[in-house]
């Protein structure tokens, strides 16, 4: 989109020239985090709490092979209802996904982070205690709901409330608590029942759920559900008490107007009659 496009979307109330984030939203670059804002123990804490969620993620993605001669003997399943059961986790994750954005935009990050702790602890819960192979499935697929939620809302919040001089070291660490859930399932499970397992990964997500009351919401959601007043609050918590952050908090207003409008004009812009002919190209091509 040209910049004289663009120029007529931005809102006349910005504080800021529409050249300037024309240009910045052109060339990529998002300006909402030009300011020279160091990370804080709020953000740092709110990261970690974040993170929490991951770790129950991988220890879902863990939990089967370890688990699997326990369930098998203490349950009786066939080797055929435990590839059920270990498969219905991407069931799960697969209708989550097909939600887990529309839910995070509804009811806001931190929202939609506490929604995947209650699939979390619905579905460890359920496995521990359970007594049949109906209940085993019924709390791995609770498992694919709690994954495809967290792996939209978790990424997302770390990424709108840090600087961006640290933010892709702190939306990487996501990962890696993944891979330290999933190894130590990995371990554990050679030392402890699969019931015990099941509620040694529940704990993280207790402490998210509870966590969650601490954090501030994300300052881009507060601006993007029009809560302004909240959205600079929200940027004093989460910044240097000595920096100004009504120059970002403006950015983060503008921004977010524009990527509405523009949205909005985008919604069916593939079904126009001016791209027929590059999406019919491409499917034959394809072909």
């Amino acid at each position: 989109m040209g910049r004289e496009n663009l120029e007529g979307l931005l809102p006349s109330s910005s504080i800021l020239e529409p050249a300037h984030i024309v240009s910045s939203i052109g060339n990529g670059d998002d300006t909402t985090d030009q300011t020279d804002s160091s990370a804080t123990p709020v953000v740092f804490f709110s990261t970690f709490i974040t993170m929490c969620s991951y770790f129950a993620f991988g220890c879902a993605t863990g939990y089967s092979s370890p688990a699997e001669s326990g369930i098998m003997k203490d349950l009786g399943l066939s080797v055929a209802a435990y590839s059920v059961f270990v498969s219905v986790l991407a069931i799960g994750a697969l209708l989550g996904s097909l939600i887990n954005g529309e839910i995070t935009d509804l009811i806001g990050r931190r929202g939609g982070m506490w929604l995947a702790d209650f699939f979390f602890i619905f579905g460890w819960l359920t496995i521990a205690f359970s007594q049949a192979a109906w209940s085993l499935d019924l709390g791995r697929v609770s498992l694919g709901f709690g994954i495809a939620i967290i792996s939209y809302a978790g990424p997302r919040y770390i990424a709108e409330i840090s600087p961006n001089n640290i933010r892709g070291a702190l939306t990487s660490a996501n990962q890696l608590m993944l891979t330290c859930g999933f190894s130590l399932t990995y371990v554990l499970g050679t030392l402890v029942s699969w019931r015990i397992l099941a509620l040694i990964a529940v704990f993280p997500c207790f402490v998210q759920f509870f966590g969650i009351f601490f954090i501030p919401e994300s300052p881009r959601w507060l601006a993007f559900v029009g809560r302004g007043k909240e959205l600079y609050t929200t940027l004093q918590r989460l910044r240097s008490k000595k920096s100004d952050n009504s120059q970002e908090a403006a950015n983060i207003k503008a921004y977010t107007e524009v990527f509405v409008r523009q949205s909005e004009d985008r919604s069916f812009s593939l079904f126009q009659h001016k791209y027929a002919y590059s999406v019919t190209v491409r499917i034959k091509n394809r072909k």
